[in-house]
Order: C-alpha cells, then structure tokens, then sequence
C-alpha cells in the first residue's frame, strides 16, 4: 500500500510542472535560509568548551562607571548605547594583588593581549608588518585549549630567547607550519632582535583566547615600565580556575572588598576624575565564565557574538519559515479542486479518512525532503562565497549541516501531517458521488486563504519599508556633511617632525599637519566634566594651527591671537552647554581659556548620545601622534607612492599602517549596513514567497470562476473587463496589507532610528514606494495566470459536468 501511495504521489508531482516548480522553488528557498541562519547562530553558541576543565574557567574583568546609578542589566531590545565599560582586562598591580590575597584565585595566569592598536613590528626576510605579540605566565598553555603542531610548547613558554606562533601564522608567512628553528626579528624601540620559533600550535576555531605570537613576559619589550607600575594601564587578562563548588557572587564581593580595602586611593581618584557620587559604583569587579565570553553583552571583547544581531537573525528565519509554510498551504489548497474527483474514486473503492491523511502526508513529505536535500546542497556550494561575501564568522561543517537538515526535515515532516488533515476535511466535505463526477468545478472559500496572503503580505510590505528606509537612513548620514574636509586625506599614527618636513617638499601633497586624539568614533579619548550636576563626556582633540586649515574648519574667532597659553576652541553644542554669555572669559579642560567656537565640526559618530569636545590647538609635541596628509587632486595614487617612499626611507625597520579618512568614519556604521543589507536579503526572499503565494490565491481565484470567465467570453466580455473581475480581489487584499503595514513599519523603523542623533524624516514616500512595489509585483504574478485562464476555448469551460 505504501508503496502505490509513493506511486501516486509522484505521479501528481510531474502532472503539475508548474504548481511543483513553485512549490519546490519556495521551499527551497526558504529551507537553504533557514539552514544557514541555524548554522550563523550556531557559529555563535557553544564558544570555549574544549578548554580544560573550562567550566571552572573564569575572567577577572572590570566594571567602569561613567555616570550616577548606571545599571548592568542587559535588555536584547536596548540598543542605546550604555554608560558602562566592562573591560576584560585590568592592570597588573591589581591582578598580582588578586593572585596572592585571594586564595581562590590562586590557581591563576596572567595574559598580556596588547590588541591590534598596540601592535609590535615583525621581520620575516624582507617583510615588515605589525603584529600583536602576546606573552603570559609560565603554565598559560595548561588553561586554554590548544594542539601542538612541532616543537616543545612547555620549553618555549619558559624560554626567553623562544616564541611560540599559531598554525595560521606559520602557514601565512612562511607557506607552511614547519617552522621550527626559523628566526623572526621583532622590532622594539626600531631595532631589531631576533628569536627563534620554538613550537606551532593550533586553537579551535571556536576558541575566544588563542594568539598569533606568544613570548616569554620578560623578553616582551612591549611591555613598558608603566604598564607594571602605573594601576590605570590595564592590559592584562587574569584567566583563573575557581574551585569546583564556589559561591560566585560571594567570591565577586569578596575580591570587590579586597581591591576596595586596598585600592581606596585608586578608586577616589578614578571617582574624581568622571565626577561620580560617592555611593554610586565607579569600579566594579566581575567574574566571567569563560564559556560565556563570546555571549557576553556587556564585554568589550574582539570579535564576540552580538546577541541583539543572532536575536535579529533568528526572527527573520522564523518569520520566512511562517511565510513560506503559509504559500505552501495556500498552492496545495490551489491544486485541491482539480483532485477532488481522484480522491472520490478512491473513496467509492473503499478508502478510509486515514488513508486519506496518509497519502496527501506521504505527497507532502516527498515534497519537503526532496526541497530540502536541493537546499542541503545547494548550501554547501554555496558557504565559502556567502562567507567571504557578508565578511561574518559562519562555521558549518558538512556534518552539522546534515544534523540540521535532518532536525528541520524531522519537525516539518511532523508538522506536515497536521497540514494535511485541512485537505482531508476539505475533502470529506463533498459528498462521493459529487466528487466523482468528472469535470466538476469545486468552489473553495478562500475568505481564510484571503488573510493568509494579507499576513504574507503585511510581512513582506514591512520589510521593504524598513529596507528602504534604513538604506535612506545610512545614505544621509554618510552624504551628511561633517564640518570638514575628508577627501583625499590619509591618516597615519605618527607624530614624527622629520615625516612631517619631508612630506612636505613633494608637489603630490597638499598638505600636512600633525594632530592627536582625532578618533572620529573609534577611540573614546577625553575625560568626563560635570556641569550642571550633569556628567558631560569631553573629547579633548591635539592639534597644531596647521591641522585647522588641512581640514577646512570653520572657526569663530573670539580671539586668534593666543601666543603660546593654554588656549581651546569648543564646539557649538558645548558653547551652548556653557552659555554664550562671556565665553572668552570661561575656560574648559585644564584651565585652557576658550578662544574660538567650530562650527558644526561632527567628530563623533551620529550614534553617540552626545558629541561635546574642544580642540587645542597649542598642543604639546609628546601629544602630537598623528599625522594627517591632504594629497593634491587627481594624484592620489602617485601621493600614496611617495608617502610611502619617504615612510621606508625614514623608518626601514617599521610597517607602515594607514587609513583613509572616509574610509574610517565609514567604519563607524559598519554593524547597520550589515543590518540592512540582511533586511535587504530577507526582503528579496520575502517578497519571491510571497508572490509565490499570491500566485496560489490567484490560481483558487481562477479555479473557482473558469465557468463565469467562459460565460463572460461568450458573451462579449473583452481580456482588459475580464482581467478587472478576476484580479480585483487580489489588488485589494494587497492593498490593504499595505496600508495595515505602514503603522507596524513606522513602529519598527522608529525605535532603530533612535540609535542616531540625526534621522531622515519618516515621510509618506517610502511607504508610497512599498505600496507600488507590492502592487507591481501582485500585477506581474496574477496577470500571466489569469490571461492563461483567459485563453482557454470557452467551449471547454462550459460543458455539462
């Protein structure tokens, strides 16, 4: 019996090309989707599970307080940005305090992770790039997981004249990982030294500690006299392995009441630094599972899940799965009158109700595995470009793969015999001897399907609306005019009087000045002043008088004769914070008296809650690390070329880093264009289901009044009359979707253009355009099918049943 079933379900597959093509076409589409969503947010889940023992693995981090009564909880809905830091890294008089004063924290290592901005020049052969060389205690390699490629990790670890590289490393420069013995100059103060690689070592791709060159802590000369000495040089990560049965927040408030008793000075002057009450936190210590970095919300961590981002990708996976499911329904319920009289014969001959819910089970699953192994397929191909392509860590194994597949294909295929009992009843609804008669025309309700294609609909109508809105939202802001000019103009981190002069003598540079502290979103330099009783964050920026002119700013003079005194130039939003009244006479920062306002000068992305700075441009020559260079127009390439010829010829033995300025404050906006080009990708797939769909309540449409479209024909009615009766409905049913989308969208883009201190204007036109959009396509799909319809000979259409 099973098998006749198989039989018969085939063969109603290929007597339905084109219902089949849709069908499979959908579900694949959305199956490979939600394939790689399950397997995007698997890439983010279960991080640091194969280190040893690593449930009892922790992190000593820090809480660092920016304003009165800040709390730590986290909300996934919040995107506002939090006026708490939590660094996974503290200094090293603290941690060596924890070591010795907390005996639960005495089966520890200390880990200096410099990261990318306090990265060290290395020489292989004839190359020269920065890198971030990390050390740590002997014994380091016992905490985090890892496998020994060659060499003798143990001896290296201790060895001061030895490094220990990763596998990556290995491979990337030199072509492979035997390595062992090969020498590596690394360049301290421009010199020079050289160690020898001692072991390779791999890490799992699911690793958040791991490095790409480690050496012995006394032979690092990155590791400055401050960074042992001075509390507030936090660099070093404090990895312990706590007791098995520990109180976790007990030991935090044991370890809070250490640094506190022995701290106190530290924590007042911090206090007084950021102007924080007394009873409010200002420094606060934490504990953080291991296993939970790469989750951790709060954590300032390279590279670590955003939960806001998986919670966003998860929803849309869901949401297309509903979508697809509901066009599913909707082309099966299509193809259902044109069975009724197969399914009456088998009736007549005996069949039950379940063997009725049977077969249309088996014809279901047949459809949903045979998408499924396309999609399977199709997503395997397909990994390596999507990867490289959305630029995101997505880490699918062909056997992770197969589990998911066979998890989702498990849950549809149960879900499938729920689908199938509506056909059954709809079946069982008609009497046997109407069902078998040949040529009868079954008029399907779709007064339901009707709502099914408005929430398809409604769905879809959202997310174009919210793609177009959010590309116009990140069009403005980077059109957005900042103050100043960025064209052509290149950063480097240098402050170096000897690049300066001889940049200068080239006719391809325009110009160059020196600056310090111009992160433009990418470091938080300043301090924080209280004016008002209200916490203000400052951004104190370094400049020398020629960096006013390279950038074009416009400045309001109250007085440009400042000789050498402590003199700033704030900007318009902290003149109006101070109050215009007698501004000469005021002073900001150390004391430095205010001589000019800058007019909308925009350094801090339009993201950021509050944008208060002042430019010195008086600045000390220590204070002066960056160099900004304006090349002439037209001659960009040829200025990169003797930039870069003068950098080598002054610096041989150091890489030479640069950014265009563009380019880096483009960078500030990077995590929104991810999120809309996702809405984008969704809003594609969405809409082709959709349609789909649309295509399915067409065809019940169709169906249902072949016989009143051949009376029409008979009697005169012209394609254009025709076209208007049949496909009202549909225009209707998409217009108002459309018009039930607008508030939900307006709500939706409303709360993400809360992240921006500037926003578009939400006028009618986006909502307009999306209601063109979906009408066009409603057009296209219900047109082809019922000027199908419309070519049929009436006389087949009007025959006796």
């Amino acid at each position: 019996m099973f098998k006749n079933y198989l039989k018969v379900a085939s063969r109603n597959f290929r007597k339905k090309p084109v219902n089949s093509f849709v069908i499979v076409t959908g579900l694949v589409v959305s199956l490979a989707f939600c394939l790689l969503m399950l397997i995007y947010v698997d890439s983010a889940l279960r991080w640091d599970r194969t280190h040893p023992e690593s449930s009892r693995l922790h992190l000593v981090a820090m809480d660092s307080f920016e304003a009165d009564d800040v709390s730590t909880d986290f909300s996934l809905f919040d995107f506002s940005e939090k006026q708490i830091y939590r660094s996974p890294m503290i200094s090293y008089i603290h941690s060596r305090h924890f070591q010795e004063n907390i005996p639960e924290l005495s089966e520890s290592v200390l880990f200096f992770s410099p990261g990318k901005r306090r990265s060290t020049d290395v020489r292989i052969g004839n190359d020269i790039f920065p890198i971030a060389i990390s050390s740590a205690d002997i014994g380091f390699l016992d905490f985090v997981s890892h496998d020994v490629i060659s060499g003798n990790a143990k001896r290296s670890e201790a060895d001061p004249a030895s490094i220990i590289v990763s596998s990556d490393f290995a491979r990337r420069h030199f072509g492979n990982d035997r390595v062992i013995g090969e020498s590596i100059y690394v360049v301290f103060d421009e010199k020079p030294e050289p160690f020898l690689i001692g072991a390779v070592v791999e890490f799992p791709e699911k690793s958040s500690i791991k490095f790409e060159v480690l050496m012995n802590m006394e032979s690092n000369k990155s590791i400055t006299k401050n960074l042992y000495e001075i509390q507030a040089n936090s660099r070093f990560q404090l990895l312990a392995r706590l007791p098995e049965s520990v109180d976790l927040p007990k030991l935090e408030r044991k370890i809070q009441a250490s640094f506190e008793q022995h701290f106190g000075d530290f924590i007042e002057s911090r206090r007084n630094f950021v102007n924080i009450r007394s009873d409010s936190p200002i420094r606060s210590v934490k504990l953080i599972a291991v296993e939970d970095i790469h989750l951790e919300p709060l954590l300032d961590w390279a590279g670590k899940a955003n939960l806001q981002h998986i919670l966003l990708v998860g929803l849309f996976a869901v949401v297309l799965l509903l979508v697809s499911g509901i066009n599913y329904f909707l082309i099966s319920l299509a193809v259902l009158s044109s069975r009724l009289s197969e399914i009456g014969l088998r009736r007549v001959i005996g069949a039950q109700k379940k063997h009725v819910i049977l077969q249309f089970w088996i014809e279901n699953c047949l459809v949903i595995l045979f998408s499924l192994l396309i999609a399977i397929c199709l997503l395997q191909l397909a990994l390596p470009t999507i990867r490289d392509e959305m630029g995101i860590f997505i880490h699918g194994s062909q056997l992770f793969l197969l589990k998911s597949g066979v998890f989702l294909g498990t849950v549809l295929v149960l879900l499938s015999l729920v689908i199938s009992l509506f056909p059954t009843l709809m079946v069982y609804r008609v009497k046997v001897s109407e069902s078998a008669k040949g040529n009868k025309t079954y008029k399907v309700n779709t007064r339901f399907v009707n709502w099914l294609v408005a929430v398809q609909f409604i769905i879809c109508f959202c997310f174009i609306s919210s793609g177009l809105l959010m590309n116009g939202q990140l069009k403005f802001v980077l059109s957005r005019d900042l103050g100043f000019d960025q064209e052509q103009i290149v950063q480097v981190a240098t402050g170096d009087a000897l690049f300066k002069r001889a940049l200068e003598s080239h006719t391809e540079i325009a110009s160059v000045a020196r600056g310090g502290g111009w992160g433009f979103g990418h470091t938080r330099m300043g301090f924080v002043s209280k004016m008002d009783s209200v916490n203000l964050n400052l951004m104190q920026l370094e400049a020398e008088p020629e960096l006013l002119d390279l950038l074009g700013l416009k400045i309001n003079w109250l007085n440009n004769d400042f000789g050498d005194r402590p003199v700033a130039i704030i900007n318009k939003e902290l003149a109006g914070r101070m109050g215009m009244d007698k501004l000469e006479q005021k002073t900001v920062g150390f004391r430095q008296q205010i001589v000019g306002i800058v007019e909308g000068l925009q350094v801090a992305p339009f993201t950021a809650e509050d944008d208060y700075f002042f430019i010195n441009p008086n600045s000390d020559q220590h204070m002066l690390w960056q160099t900004f260079i304006k090349v002439q127009p037209g001659q960009l390439e040829e200025g990169m070329r003797k930039i870069e010829k003068v950098w080598f010829e002054l610096f041989p033995n150091k890489s030479f880093e640069y950014v265009f300025l563009d380019d880096h404050i483009a960078q500030n906006y990077d995590s929104y264009k991810e999120t809309s080009s996702l809405i984008n990708f969704i809003t594609l797939l969405g809409i082709a289901i959709a349609a789909l769909g649309l295509f399915a309540l067409n065809g019940i449409i169709v169906q249902n009044r072949m016989k009143e479209i051949g009376i029409r024909k008979v009697l005169g009615a012209t394609v254009r009359q025709v076209m208007l009766l049949v496909n009202l409905r549909v225009f209707l049913i998409v217009l108002v979707a459309g018009l039930i989308s607008i508030p939900l969208s307006y709500v939706i883009i409303s709360d993400w253009l809360e992240n921006f201190t500037i926003s578009i204007n939400l006028n009618w036109s986006y909502f307009v355009l999306t209601l063109l959009i979906g009408l066009l396509v409603s057009v296209l799909v219900v047109s082809a099918q019922t000027v199908r319809a419309i070519r049929v000979d009436p006389v087949q259409l009007l025959k006796d049943e």
